[in-house]
């Protein structure tokens, strides 16, 4: 099957193959959808089956099974897979990509709380690469800074608290590489800068 050129019905198969997916294995699903649809040369109406099923079947399962599901759905060697998961490989190009705005996934940010609460050196690098700023991505120093508005729509009254989270320290995972340690780092630091702390000094 040529994936550019996409036979009727496809987007049904694929949304099948990726609810597969959901809960245990949110790598392998953003490698499926990467493999099909993740270049220009699909459509946003290619799209949008596929990813009505994943918003979908992660809401409804993410909802109502325990957070600890939700954590082993990551590969936590991996901290990119919840940015990919809602922005896609596409994110530079949102008008592309249906459903990829915080506005569809808000109801994730109470479940992003309960896991980094219950496991902060796994699910932390997860959520500080989604609500990093994009402009801070791909840039040859390696700097970090907050989205605001990320923040306000994932926890709203609750973002400040987050912050402090951070800013307080955790374990981080020992297998990430060195760019998703000190990327992490950059976090805690600017987060510890934001409340007027010194993050060196505290353990």
């Amino acid at each position: 099957m040529d994936r550019y050129s996409l036979p009727a019905g496809f987007e049904d198969w694929l949304a099948a193959e990726l609810e597969k997916c959901i809960p245990g294995c949110l790598k392998l699903l953003n490698d499926i959808y990467y493999f099909w649809l993740g270049t220009d040369k699909h459509t946003r109406n290619e799209r949008l089956r596929p990813r009505e099923a994943i918003l979908a079947r992660a809401h409804d399962q993410y909802t109502s099974l325990p957070v600890e599901t939700f954590i082993n759905s990551f590969d936590p060697a991996f901290p990119y897979t919840l940015f990919h998961l809602i922005f896609t490989s596409d994110y530079r190009t949102p008008e592309d990509v249906p459903l990829n705005s915080l506005e569809d996934w808000k109801w994730i940010g109470e479940i992003l709380l309960r896991a980094v609460d219950a496991n902060a050196t796994e699910m932390m690098p997860q959520v500080l690469v989604l609500v990093g700023t994009d402009d801070k991505r791909d840039q040859t120093r390696l700097s970090y800074s907050f989205d605001d508005a990320r923040l306000e729509v994932l926890f709203g009254d609750r973002a400040a608290d987050f912050l402090k989270r951070v800013a307080d320290r955790f374990p981080i995972y020992p297998e990430l590489d060195q760019q998703a340690k000190q990327l992490v780092e950059l976090a805690i630091t600017e987060a510890g800068r934001r409340r007027g702390v010194d993050t060196a000094t505290r353990s």
